[in-house]
């Protein structure tokens, strides 16, 4: 009996390491991007597209992966363009029905992985704003949460880059509770907004002078976006913050 019993045990601790083990992973968990929006008609040149992966991790082909939205907050007259997988790229009217119901990714090989892309019709004359698509990626093994955020922004915004010290935040990572926000004052910027990588709005501070203050002690680890915007509503610049 006590053999037996030891069996049995032996037979569920290997049932629970293997459904426990990681069999895929996302290229890229959380992704950004920015845009002014697009005024042609040819969207395949126009769309905002996310590359993205979804790696096979284990010893043996996954033949059971499935995806499903979970989360689409999108502002006025955006629309999600194409969404891709290795199977084919949905187009706008297909990609509907995977709200309320999984679609399963062919068969990934050992060492290989699979497109994982969406794209978003974003014309100039649509709503500026932060539009946030989370994706779920599952099987009987696994499930992992795909978050795609991306802001549009005024034209002209492109002359605010990254790289620009016109607007700073520090320190970046994040390593203590305060954060400084630098916006020249030639860019006549109001207040900043942060939100998180599910674009729900977590801090707002006005600008006094040239610098914000954001406490960050409540922010949990991960990845912000903090938009300085001017008095009039408009977006000034976009930047991360990363709370270590």
């Amino acid at each position: 009996m006590k053999k037996v019993f030891t069996l049995l045990c032996a037979g569920f601790g290997i049932g629970l390491t293997s459904a426990s083990a990681q069999v895929f992973e996302l290229a890229r968990p959380t992704m950004t991007a920015s845009t002014p929006g697009y005024a042609g008609s040819n969207w395949d040149d126009g769309a905002v597209k996310l590359i993205n992966y979804v790696r096979n991790l284990g010893a043996a082909p996954i033949t059971d992966l499935k995806w499903q939205i979970i989360e689409k907050n999108f502002p006025f007259a955006w629309t999600l363009y194409t969404f891709c997988d290795n199977e084919t790229c949905l187009t706008e009217g297909q990609i509907p029905q995977y709200t309320t119901s999984p679609k399963t990714f062919q068969p990934i090989a050992v060492g290989d992985s699979s497109l994982f892309e969406p794209a978003y019709k974003i014309p100039t004359t649509a709503d500026n704003g932060v539009g946030t698509l989370k994706v779920r990626v599952y099987n009987n093994a696994q499930s992992d949460t795909a978050i795609f955020i991306v802001t549009k922004t005024p034209t002209g915004i492109n002359s605010i880059k990254v790289n620009d010290n016109r607007v700073t935040v520090y320190p970046n990572p994040a390593v203590q509770d305060d954060v400084t926000i630098f916006v020249n004052k030639d860019l006549k910027a109001k207040y900043t907004k942060v939100y998180n990588v599910i674009g729900a709005e977590v801090a707002v501070a006005n600008i006094n002078g040239e610098l914000a203050q954001i406490n960050t002690a409540a922010f949990a680890k991960g990845t912000y976006i903090v938009q300085v915007v001017a008095a009039d509503g408009s977006l000034v610049a976009t930047r991360k913050l990363i709370k270590n």
